[in-house]
């Protein structure tokens, strides 16, 4: 069978057939004639197109898994230089050939050879590529443009770069300017140098001073060129020559990025502005007739056949995205300024929703919620005019504001202008005004802003959105009404925000209303219940609540979570006397069957358990209603992932069971004191099953999350439930504490230990205490993560804190098999070694707390078998790793090395590192950076180089003072629960006790402080000495 043949059967429809030619293609593979038959077949005009294309897409595969050890996906047998020398001229000859899909698979692989050969073994290309551009023809120009592209995407190093921004952007200048050339390949001209300049800001910091001065000598001219093209009217231009200027915008774009003094100097940045703004007023119209009111009489010329080049839509998204950028610049300021009110009215009427958005938003509401969110993931023209009006708001607030007025209300009467004349889409102008404005709502209805003093939000409301509740006839503009009085709720008087939730709550029981309305109102009604004081929704909630709630089990995705939202919102406004036993349970009917259905949607998985949680805070009798109802389904479905069961195929059980776990601690962790006495009876059967049995990493976590919140809510009742409770919890602690468990299967287990500590009387725990604590100090000295370090340190540190000598006696003579040196330590050493080497990365405020406290017991005890015991001190730095980011690469070649040093002087340095918080805050405070001089960042945020970091910079005194403790609590991000909160511990004035034990310990010389002293590093000794006056 000849290789024309294989390559036909190669597409056959026929599995069989298909699957035995591509299996002899793989067999020929290695043969180094292969690649020449390839050729050949792609250069004999004789052979049918289909067949050659075929042989183009076998040609890049045998490119990239046979050329060279230099693709990743390279197999072996690579032919020899000979032969690639006859393959690669080949290809060059075929990038001329009138057909198109030929010459760009010949490309793409010449492309990737010259990755790899290039200069070294083709050190021709770029003449190669040159002369054909200079040939001139239209063809072999495309060709050339293909393989430049697709080249300068590759990782080039500067030395391969450079030549060709010196050879051939130039030539590929004066393609772009000749009108002769197809639209496409002008295009392809834009792309290569927009590629080009992302690859020349990749190599940048490499190579600052040869990327900068090619940046220099290149660019401008392209810059000067690109501003010739686009000053030329576009409104008569086809879509490829569209295309063109879609490719020129995003080029400057990147320019504007990366090398920003190239288009602020020489005044390229005002004239830019101007010229992109005359793109939006000229286009705005054919926008309109497309798009917007889909009349159709505009008649576009004709493109290139093989040419989609850009729509309209296309085209406009970058140049709003590049007039955002330069509206943030100071350089375009004065230019700006002047055209703020022709901005917005432009800004606003790019806005407008198009017929595509109403079909879409008409038959996907999930689509609809989607593109509504404020914090849209989803880009479309109508974001981007969004994000260029909130830029123009925050760096123009008096002037956008007060243009916004005016173009409003001229928009208000286009609309009602296009009514009267009968035009069904008269409602857009004024809907894309409400939507763009309700954006701006955290600055608009923000007292204390610039902008909020020159705009008339309240006769916005009152005058026009009012009216526009009812407007049937236009229900998306409708629903905007409702949207948008929610945005301002509270900047509005009182009667007209009770009259906007009446009749969104109202819209909601009407048959006749569409979707997009109801889930515009909905959307409103968790706004108002969001920002609005209990007692103004609170009376309406139940109403409402009654009209929502039934839709949950007729939704799917993000209308569902919009749903749940507003629901949750509700209940935490409701009055509790008026939420009855019998609305818990219809909920819950209701809710139950909805989790289980969607449980393979985390954001909705954790928008329910928010809404459990609100149902449980709400009152007792609530709580208990919620119990009786959800718990024992909850574990069913928890019981549903055990050995042995049997379970839906369309349900992942364990994903179920898991879930079900998280709800159920969700539920009996929001009641303040104690469980429910039916949640041990009916959970722990299951849940001790789980945590014996189960091999599942994440079930096993969130069934010791459940475990440690029983111990904490209810010790007596867990110990009661079961004559053998502890026993079993020692022995699940013990098993994910063996060797055979991997770290990450007991990340949460110190707190189930720390529960276990805190609440178990000592008279039940103590008998089984050594065992326990052998288990641990075991799996700690084999400890690789700081994470699982912290989990198994901190549960020793409490006890030294509350028990200290005997746990000292009881450390210090406990043999541990110590992993680095394979020999048999005492207990104390591996503690405190593995707690020096990760103290300064434990996480959470309460572990952090005790781990501090402990380490002051410590010191204060002047036991002197801490001084025998050595630990990592500080990094050691020499030439090799002076002034140097030690990389991971460089890190194994030259391995950081650190002193040793006695155990006391370290805790000495952890609590003044603590004292310091961490060396963040202070720090910053204490060293001041050098401030880049690069002057290619002219945003504004950028000319005070401290501007907008006061708020984050605290001095060390700030920290010793009273209201120090604040302060540090303020940098902790952790949610502790609420006991963890309430201990005494952590409700000390941290910065006050440590500055007295740091006094004190001077003072009276404790543990030989004075000598510690003199072996702190100058930091250290300096935030000592302020200790010591504060």
């Amino acid at each position: 069978m000849d290789l024309a043949t294989i390559l036909i059967s190669s597409l056959s429809p026929d599995t069989a057939q298909r699957s035995a030619a591509e299996k002899e293609l793989e067999r020929l593979q290695p043969d180094a004639q292969f690649a020449l038959a390839l050729t050949d077949l792609i250069a004999n005009l004789d052979n049918p197109l289909h067949t050659r294309q075929s042989a183009g897409i076998i040609l890049r595969k045998y490119v990239n898994e046979r050329w060279s050890p230099f693709f990743v996906a390279f197999k072996g047998s690579p032919p020899p230089p000979e032969i690639k020398d006859v393959i690669r001229q080949r290809l060059y000859a075929l990038l001329a050939t009138p057909h198109k899909q030929i010459r760009t698979a010949c490309a793409y692989a010449l492309a990737s050879i010259a990755s790899c050969d290039y200069p070294e073994q083709y050190p021709s290309l770029l003449h190669d590529l040159a002369q054909l551009i200079q040939q001139g023809g239209r063809d072999g120009v495309h060709g050339a443009m293909r393989v430049l592209l697709d080249f300068v995407k590759a990782d080039l190093t500067e030395a391969q770069l450079v030549p060709i921004t010196q050879e051939l952007l130039p030539l590929l200048l004066q393609i772009l300017k000749n009108p002769h050339y197809a639209d496409s390949t002008r295009g392809l001209t834009v792309a290569v140098l927009r590629q080009c300049v992302l690859t020349l800001e990749m190599v940048k910091s490499t190579y600052p001073d040869a990327v900068k001065d090619t940046a220099n000598k290149v660019i401008p001219v392209w810059m000067d060129a690109f501003i010739e093209v686009l000053q030329v009217p576009p409104q008569l231009e086809s879509r490829s020559q569209w295309g063109i200027r879609f490719e020129i915008v995003k080029t400057i774009s990147s320019v504007f990025s990366t090398f920003k003094p190239l288009i602020t100097a020489s005044n390229r940045i005002d004239i830019l502005t101007r010229t992109l703004i005359d793109h939006l007023g000229s286009l705005l119209p054919i926008f309109n007739d497309i798009e917007v009111y889909d009349t159709n009489t505009y008649e576009q010329p004709d493109g290139e056949e093989d040419d989609d080049g850009a729509t309209v839509n296309e085209l406009i998204c970058p140049i709003v995205d590049l007039l955002t950028g330069f509206a943030n610049n100071k350089h375009a300021k004065s230019t700006i300024e002047q055209v703020i009110p022709v901005l917005v009215r432009l800004s606003l009427e790019w806005g407008q929703m198009t017929v595509e958005d109403e079909e879409t938003w008409g038959s996907d509401p999930n689509a609809f919620v989607d593109d509504e969110e404020d914090e849209t993931e989803n880009y479309s023209l109508r974001v981007a005019t969004h994000d260029l009006l909130g830029t123009l708001l925050d760096r123009y607030p008096s002037l956008t504001a007060q243009a916004l007025g005016p173009v409003t209300g001229e928009m208000l009467a286009n609309s009602q202008g296009a009514s009267q004349e009968g035009n069904q889409y008269w409602w857009k102008p004024i809907e894309a005004a409400l939507a763009a404005i309700g954006n701006l709502s955290n600055q608009l209805g923000d007292e204390d802003h610039p902008a909020a003093e020159n705009f008339d939000l309240v006769g916005l409301c009152q005058s026009v959105v009012s009216q526009f509740v009812s407007a049937k006839e236009a229900p998306y503009l409708q629903g905007r009404a409702f949207v948008f009085a929610s945005k301002f709720a509270t900047n509005l008087p009182e009667a007209l925000v009770d009259a906007f939730v009446e009749a969104a709550a109202s819209i909601l029981t009407e048959s006749d209303a569409g979707v997009p309305v109801k889930l515009s109102a909905v959307r409103a009604i968790r706004n108002f219940a969001h920002d609005l004081d209990s007692d103004r929704i609170g009376p309406k909630a139940l109403p409402i609540l009654s009209s929502v709630v039934p839709l949950l089990s007729l939704t799917t995705e993000s209308t569902l979570g919009l749903l749940v939202e507003a629901v949750d919102g509700l209940l935490s406004t409701i009055e509790k006397e008026t939420l009855t036993t019998d609305l818990v349970v219809q909920l819950s009917s209701v809710i139950l069957p909805v989790w289980e259905k969607n449980i393979n949607d985390p954001l909705l998985s954790s928008q329910l358990d928010d809404l459990f949680v609100t149902l449980s805070k709400l009152s007792p009798s609530v709580h208990t209603a919620l119990v009786n109802v959800s718990v024992s389904p909850l574990v069913s479905a928890v019981s549903r992932a055990l050995p042995g069961q049997t379970s839906d195929d369309d349900i992942d059980a364990r994903l179920l069971a898991s879930s079900a776990l998280q709800l159920i601690n969700s539920i009996v962790g929001a009641r303040a004191q104690g469980l429910e006495p039916s949640v041990l009876d009916s959970t722990c059967p299951a849940l001790f099953s789980i945590l014996e049995a189960s091999d599942d990493r994440s079930l096993v976590q969130d069934g010791i999350e459940l475990l440690t919140t029983f111990i904490r809510k209810d010790i007596q009742g867990l110990l009661e439930w079961n004559n053998d409770t502890l026993v079993r919890i020692l022995n699940v602690i013990a098993k994910l504490l063996s060797t055979a468990e991997s770290e990450g299967s007991a990340l949460f287990i110190g707190d189930v230990i720390i529960q276990l500590f805190r609440n178990v009387p000592k008279e039940i725990l103590d008998p089984a205490l050594p065992q326990l604590l052998k288990v641990v100090l075991d799996r700690l000295a084999l400890s690789k993560t700081s994470a699982f370090t912290q989990n198994l340190v901190i549960p020793f540190a409490y006890l030294i804190h509350t028990r200290r000598e005997i746990m000292l006696d009881y450390l210090a003579n406990t043999a541990v098999l110590d992993a680095t040196t394979n020999q048999m330590v005492n207990g104390l050493e591996i503690l405190l070694r593995m707690w020096s080497e990760n103290a300064e990365t434990f996480r959470g405020f309460w572990a952090i707390r005790i781990s501090t406290l402990a380490l002051v017991d410590l010191y204060t005890s002047q036991d002197p078998r801490l001084e025998s015991i050595f630990v990592k001190g500080d990094q050691i730095f020499d030439e090799a790793n002076k002034n140097t980011i030690m990389t991971r690469s460089k890190t194994r070649n030259q391995p950081i090395s650190f002193t040793s040093i006695n155990f006391p002087l370290k805790a000495v340095k952890l609590i003044l590192n603590e004292l310091q918080n961490a060396g963040t805050s202070a720090a910053k405070s204490n060293v001041l950076k050098d401030v880049d001089e690069d002057d290619e960042d002219d945003d504004w945020e950028d000319d005070d180089p401290l501007g907008g970091a006061d708020d984050d910079i605290h001095f060390l005194s700030d920290l010793l003072n009273p209201g120090g403790a604040g302060l540090l609590d303020a940098f902790d991000e952790d949610d502790d629960e609420e006991d963890l909160k309430n201990d005494p511990d952590a409700q000390l004035d941290i910065a006050a006790y440590l500055s007295d034990f740091l006094r004190r310990a001077y003072t009276d010389n404790t543990f030989n402080t004075h000598e510690r002293c003199a072996n702190l590093t100058p930091q250290e000794q300096a935030i000592f000495q302020h200790a010591m006056v504060n």
